[in-house]
């Protein structure tokens, strides 16, 4: 077999990731429409999952930081818009600050956690979280503490659900168009090669501490937007969106989707919440029986869904 012959699959397994992704999102999407304004409300949190998911895989898959404090991220994004919105600012602005919130909460995590032993680094990442959700929870007189932070809403063009679901398919797909275009980019190989082998990155002249600081801005930028929208499509925002579940479910969907292809955290997250909006209706141990898939995709197939649905693709 030739070396151009050898590298074709490759080449095919890469360009079909984003498309099956993208066929699968669209799939998705459309038929919680048929649905109805039901299936509409259903259809925007899938999305916004989607995204986040998809920005916390630019740091776990692309730059090989595993972090466990992405809700803070979260949060941050969807309070500060929140906040705003609430003393009068509007939906445009609210978002800009609150994008630009996260993505300064990001710069300022990894400055503390970047250059960590692994270890190290998820356990500060977790601590720092469970910080911003202490924060959250007890500042009640700026956020409401746990009866959330509500009193706001979107423009009036944008109160029908079908309309804001066609705002959030835009967001949704703009920022994963950015994120793909950004991990094919040089500065994601950069990344690519500082998760590989820091040391050799940084004696090939990266500054791995920068480039590491860096992605994680852009990651909670990423996830900033994603609590900025479901803030405005839930009309509030509550200090389970900071908590160690909204984390660890992010995680979980990477896993099993697959770190490694830009698919696999919205194929995952699409599985995620299929499962979580049908399984609890036929069994209150779902998320139980999730978990073991998970390790055993984790075990057996640690390419994930993606690997599995994409591999097939690659060899034709």
């Amino acid at each position: 077999m030739s070396l151009t012959s050898a590298a074709l699959p490759l080449r095919t397994y890469r360009a079909a990731g984003p498309a099956l992704a993208v066929a699968l999102s669209l799939a998705a999407v459309g038929g919680l429409a048929l649905a109805g304004e039901q299936g509409l409300a259903l259809a925007v949190p899938t999305l916004i999952f989607v995204l986040f998911a998809a920005s916390l895989n630019l740091l776990v898959g692309t730059g090989g930081m595993v972090s466990m404090g992405h809700a803070a991220l979260f949060a941050t994004g969807g309070y500060v818009a929140a906040l705003l919105a609430k003393h009068g600012f509007d939906m445009a602005s609210a978002a800009l600050a609150g994008i630009a919130a996260a993505a300064l909460m990001a710069t300022a995590m990894a400055a503390i956690c970047v250059g960590r032993e692994p270890t190290a680094f998820i356990m500060l990442t977790l601590a720092l979280a469970q910080l911003v959700y202490i924060v959250i929870w007890k500042w009640r007189e700026v956020t409401g503490g746990d009866d959330g932070l509500i009193g706001f809403a979107p423009p009036e063009w944008l109160r029908g659900t079908g309309a804001y679901c066609a705002l959030t398919v835009l967001a949704v797909a703009g920022a994963l168009a950015a994120l793909l275009r950004l991990t094919r980019s040089p500065f994601g190989a950069a990344l690519r090669a500082v998760r590989d082998n820091a040391g050799r990155a940084a004696f090939a002249g990266l500054n791995v501490k920068a480039i590491q600081i860096a992605a994680f801005a852009i990651s909670g930028a990423m996830a900033g937007l994603a609590g900025v929208l479901l803030a405005f499509f839930q009309r509030g925002m509550f200090v389970e969106s900071a908590g160690f579940a909204t984390s660890t479910n992010a995680l979980l969907v990477c896993v099993l989707g697959g770190t490694r292809s830009f698919a696999g955290p919205i194929i995952g997250a699409l599985v995620f919440r299929a499962v979580a909006t049908l399984a609890p209706s036929v069994t209150s141990y779902w998320l139980s029986m999730l978990g073991v898939i998970v390790v055993l995709v984790g075990l057996y197939r640690p390419e994930g869904l993606a690997g599995l649905l994409l591999r097939p693709a690659a060899r034709r």
